[in-house]
C-alpha cells in the first residue's frame, strides 16, 4: 500500500486535478486505516467531479470509517440522487 500511496502522490505532483489519482489515494488511505486522510482526498474528488456517483459512494465509506455517520448518510443519498436505478444506488440504500 505504501507503494500505491507513493505513485498516487507522484501523479498528483504532476497534475493535482488528476481525478483517478485523487480517488485512488483516497481509497489507498482507507485501506491503510488513514480515515481522515481518505476523507480529505475524497472530499477533494467530489469537488473535482460532482456528478461522479462512485466518488460519493467512496466518500460515504470513508465517513463511516471516521464515525461521521450523518455525513455518510448524506453522501449515500447523493449516490442515490445521481442515478436512482443503478446498482450503486441499490448498494447505497443497503448501506444506509
Amino acid at each position: 500500500m505504501k507503494q500505491a500511496e507513493y505513485y498516487f502522490l507522484e501523479s498528483l505532483k504532476q497534475n493535482a486535478m488528476f481525478i483517478d489519482a485523487v480517488q485512488g489515494l483516497g481509497r489507498t488511505y482507507m485501506a491503510m486505516g488513514k480515515g481522515e486522510d481518505a476523507v480529505r482526498m475524497l472530499e477533494k474528488a467530489v469537488k473535482l467531479s460532482p456528478a461522479a456517483q462512485l466518488l460519493y459512494f467512496d466518500l460515504a465509506r470513508a465517513y463511516l470509517i471516521v464515525g461521521q455517520h450523518q455525513k455518510a448518510l448524506e453522501a449515500f443519498q447523493r449516490v442515490i440522487d445521481l442515478n436512482p436505478d443503478s446498482q450503486l444506488a441499490a448498494e447505497a440504500k443497503q448501506s444506509m
